[in-house]
């Protein structure tokens, strides 16, 4: 039987019967992907409801996650780390011994924000300076002093500036974690990647390396507990009172987490549960006056002991080697600034042109004004003097460009100033003769019965012979420095 011929195909594809084809619903939700779940046989869809915005399963409940009202942090630090307490105990140890020393001599010594109300880190004589040395390698200093020179030799730092000494000063907790770290050879680094110690420990603190084009220390670093850099910073050498004024922290709350007493008692003893060491420090005899006012300026806490006692002697020694210096300090420097004001305001009044001064100008005016007043002057701090010129001139503001900061005025004020004193001579004039009767009657001076010299200068108030200058010569600053006080100034007075 042979074998019928195959029918080729005529080119036509025979159309498809199954229920998957392009026309067939199945076929288009599987190509367009866009058709509905094909549920197995004989199961039910789940019945939706909307609420809060959502699809919720009907029957289903839901708990709602909400965030804890108070985030305990000690419990989530010590999960994370089985040494918790001796780590933070370590850490702290600097800034207790500072507190401890504070509540024994009365000098509180702060670093933080001039515009802050607690301080970033408290110092002890064994902190770091910004020039290398510890404060104790500076000159003796009080809770009045603005500025303390280093006098390691051949060191040319003019005031002490505290500069963070361990990794974990800045948050850098990594670095105690590797095997071949030395704590003793980590420094705190400018942005041109060298250390402070090579950088000018004066001015604008430029870098020392050579072919560096850095020209001042800009830190790569952070506060470990502000998040702003170290030049933001300043160091603060104050009394008790002088901190309660301010509304800083003082006594039993200037120790390291005074409103924790788990934390608190972590720092003193390094166990939370040993509250021993305080109740020794707010307790029974010797401890730190809590109910009472302040004790005066400088005044020490009674600790006992015959260490304290020379540690007072030793203070009070210094307190009066430095009263006159002091006294004589706190009189020029609210003089001096009143010219410095008064040029700025005299130059804004008599220009028509937008007056812009430089902050750096401005400084230097202030240190030589000062100078010729004979006070051993270091280098004026920039940010303290913008800060007081803010305060003083409500209209006045600071703009940074590069390097300079330059201070403007607002709007043009002249007009508002001029009109402003033609009504308030009258005031000025009865607040300046209160002043005055104020100097002159609490100023003392002896005859002895012969006129040895300067006799005359120290019989008059240094206060009316200000007053006089200006009234000869003008009350701005650099009428001031080009005349001073002469003979004639001298005899008026």
């Amino acid at each position: 039987m042979s074998k019928q011929p195959v029918p080729k195909p005529t080119g036509t594809k025979p159309k498809q019967t199954t229920g998957a084809g392009r026309g067939s619903p199945a076929g288009r939700g599987a190509q367009s992907g866009r058709g509905k779940a094909v549920l197995p046989r004989g199961m039910q869809p789940i019945a939706m409801k909307k609420q809060d915005g959502m699809l919720v399963p009907e029957g289903y409940t839901m708990r709602k996650i909400e965030p804890a009202k108070n985030y305990d942090v000690v419990s989530f630090a010590r999960a994370m780390n089985q040494d918790f307490a001796p780590r933070l105990k370590k850490l702290f140890d600097p800034e207790v011994e500072a507190a401890l020393t504070a509540q024994k001599t009365g000098i509180y010594i702060g670093w933080r924000c001039p515009e802050f109300k607690h301080d970033c880190q408290r110092v002890n004589d064994y902190s770091k300076c910004f020039c290398g040395h510890l404060l104790n390698g500076h000159a003796n200093y009080t809770g009045k002093s603005v500025q303390v020179p280093c006098r390691q030799g051949g060191c040319k730092c003019k005031g002490f500036a505290w500069i963070p000494s361990r990794p974990e000063d800045v948050g850098e907790f990594w670095h105690q974690r590797r095997r071949d770290f030395d704590p003793s050879t980590w420094r705190a680094k400018c942005r041109c990647k060298h250390t402070h110690e090579e950088h000018e420990p004066t001015g604008m603190r430029r870098c020392k390396s050579r072919g560096c084009s850095c020209g001042h220390f800009d830190s790569n670093f952070l506060c470990a507990a502000c998040d702003n850099h170290w030049e933001r910073h300043d160091t603060f050498f104050e009394t008790e009172d002088v901190r309660r004024q301010n509304g800083l922290p003082v006594g039993t709350d200037y120790i390291p987490f005074a409103e924790m007493p788990d934390l608190r008692n972590i720092a003193l003893t390094g166990d939370e549960n040993d509250d021993s060491k305080y109740l020794a420090l707010t307790q029974g005899e010797g401890s730190i006056p809590q109910s009472k006012g302040s004790m005066g300026n400088d005044t020490p806490v009674n600790f006992g002991g015959t260490l304290y006692n020379k540690k007072k002697a030793y203070l009070l020694t210094i307190e009066n080697e430095n009263d006159s210096e002091l006294s004589e300090e706190r009189e020029l420097h609210p003089l001096v600034l009143s010219e410095l004001l008064t040029y700025i305001v005299e130059t804004k009044i008599s220009s028509d042109n937008p007056a812009v001064f430089r902050l750096a100008n401005l400084a230097c005016l202030y240190k030589q004004r000062l100078d010729q007043f004979g006070m051993k002057t270091l280098d004026v701090n920039s940010t303290r003097l913008k800060a007081k010129l803010l305060k003083e001139i409500p209209e006045f503001e600071a703009h940074k460009k590069g390097r300079d900061i330059l201070l403007t005025f607002k709007k043009d004020i002249g007009a508002d100033y001029s009109q402003a004193s033609n009504y308030s001579e009258a005031i000025i004039l009865a607040k300046a003769a209160k002043i005055l009767r104020v100097h002159m009657i609490d100023h003392k001076s002896g005859f002895t019965g012969t006129f040895h010299e300067g006799c005359v200068k120290s019989a008059v108030p240094s206060t009316l012979l200000q007053f006089v200058c200006m009234i000869e010569h003008s009350a701005d600053i650099k009428s001031q420095l080009r005349f001073g006080a002469s003979k004639t100034d001298l005899t008026m007075a």
